[in-house]
């Protein structure tokens, strides 16, 4: 009963993570990248504005802090998959009497704590993507007005 408790938790956390809107992140990264290139192709001044200054460090943070997360949904995935097949074995070493089984409470555990982990994998993942999706939002159009000022100003 536990395994199927863990099982239909898992199901739930699959579906949630393998439907999620990790292209957005691809998109900003990207979009980042364009932008930044620009700026960086098209500004030739010798002085440069502390707010600008700031903004553009808070930019560039974006792509790099996105990138990285990245890694945490391909590894939460991966987790779900390998998690899903080894409930499975356990589900049928228990049901066919394999192993001893005063051990399968410490493998129900194992594998509830790996469920735990997957969980807080997760959210770390859909937090920092929150939080740098918020930023992009809050700064692109400003730092994408300027790196468009700049290709007028080369024209």
């Amino acid at each position: 009963m536990q395994i199927d408790q863990l099982e239909s938790q898992l199901d739930s956390l699959h579906k949630v993570i393998f439907n999620s809107e990790s292209d957005r992140n691809a998109e900003i990264i990207a979009s980042v990248k364009k932008t930044l290139q620009t700026i960086k192709e098209g500004y030739h001044s010798d002085t440069i504005e502390f707010d600008l200054a700031k903004k553009l460090d808070s930019y560039k943070e974006i792509e790099t802090a996105l990138s990285t997360n990245s890694g945490n949904l391909a590894k939460t995935k991966q987790a779900v998959l390998e998690t899903q097949k080894s409930l499975g074995d356990l589900k049928h070493d228990i049901d066919n009497g394999v192993n001893n089984r005063s051990e399968y409470d410490g493998f129900i555990e194992f594998e509830k704590n790996k469920l735990s982990d997957i969980t807080k994998l997760w959210d770390y993942y859909t937090e920092t993507s929150n939080e740098y999706q918020k930023r992009y939002d809050t700064l692109h159009s400003y730092v994408y007005d300027y790196s468009l000022s700049l290709e007028i100003e080369h024209e």
